[in-house]
C-alpha cells in the first residue's frame, strides 16, 4: 500500500457497482493516516462518499473538509464548464453566446 500512496494522483475507474467509491474512501483514509493531504474528486456521483467517511452533509460542487487531511468534492460538469468558461472568457455575455445556445447544448 505504501508504494501506491507515493503517487501524487490516483485515478480509480470502473463500471458502476464495483466498489470505486468504497475503494477510494479506504485509500484516502490510509493516506490521511500517513499525514498526506487527500482530495477525493467525483464527477456527478450519487451521494455515498460522505456517508462512508462519516460526513453529515451531502458532498456537492464545492470542496469541503470531511475529516482530518481529507477533502471531497462532487463535480457537476455543467457548473465546472461554466466556471472555467467564465474564468477564460471573463464576460458572461460572451460565455452565454458561445456555450448557452441550442447548437452547443446539443453538441
Amino acid at each position: 500500500m505504501s508504494s501506491l500512496l507515493n503517487h501524487r494522483m490516483l485515478l480509480i475507474a470502473g463500471k458502476g457497482g464495483v466498489g470505486r467509491t468504497t475503494s477510494a474512501a479506504v485509500i484516502a483514509c490510509a493516506a490521511a493516516r500517513l499525514g498526506k493531504r487527500v482530495l477525493l474528486a467525483q464527477t456527478h456521483a450519487p451521494e455515498r462518499l460522505g456517508r462512508l467517511l462519516g460526513y453529515p452533509h451531502e458532498i456537492g460542487p464545492v470542496v469541503v473538509h470531511v475529516r482530518e487531511n481529507i477533502w471531497a468534492v462532487n463535480i457537476d460538469p455543467r457548473i465546472a464548464l461554466r466556471e472555467y468558461g467564465l474564468q477564460i472568457l471573463r464576460y458572461e455575455t460572451l460565455y452565454n453566446a458561445l456555450f448557452e445556445n441550442k447548437a452547443m447544448r446539443n453538441f
